[in-house]
């Protein structure tokens, strides 16, 4: 395997002595000019630089233009608006079906998506900001809307509401 690599590169040494060699410009009788590492009559010999390469002038670019003071992305986001329309704030239900209804606007109107989380949690999304809950428990609840865009970021968020939640007990007698 050292025999080997000894060879190649022995190879590569005497051909980059050879590529070296004199180099030789021969006119023939008919005006046309020949090049040849063979020395033959009337041939004269081609000193080459060593400093012969290719290289590239670079263009001239103009210089970039001025950067405006006020871009369009650098403008401030609108600030978008969600209210909740109903219920009231501290409003008491008093249903014995349990079932709600919450309703919000913006200024979006249906063009926006709006997120109805109820107790922590996200339970329902639609483009008309009514929501209609069933199966409601007694007590205290708290709830927001949030109004999203098409990517599901939230634009806006109303502020967090309590409403009280009253069912009757089937256990009182009205009569």
């Amino acid at each position: 395997m050292t025999r080997l690599n000894h060879a190649c590169a022995l190879l590569i040494l005497t051909a980059t002595f050879a590529s070296a060699g004199p180099l030789y410009k021969i006119v023939k009788d008919d005006g046309s000019v020949v090049y040849t590492d063979q020395p033959g009559p009337n041939a004269e010999e081609v000193i080459l630089s060593s400093s012969t390469a290719n290289t590239a002038q670079g263009m001239a670019t103009p210089p970039p233009p001025p950067i405006e003071s006020r871009r369009f992305n650098q403008l401030p986001p609108q600030q978008y608006q969600v209210r909740i329309v109903s219920p009231q704030p501290e409003a008491t239900i008093r249903n014995t079906q349990g079932m709600l209804t919450i309703e919000a606007q913006s200024e979006l109107g249906n063009d926006a998506i709006y997120e109805l989380w109820f107790d922590g949690s996200a339970v329902s999304s639609n483009s008309s900001g009514v929501f209609q809950l069933q199966g409601i428990n007694r007590g205290a609840h708290q709830f927001l809307v949030k109004l999203l865009d098409n990517t599901g970021k939230t634009l806006a968020s109303s502020s967090e509401q309590t409403l009280y939640y009253h069912k009757p007990s089937v256990l009182i007698n009205r009569n």
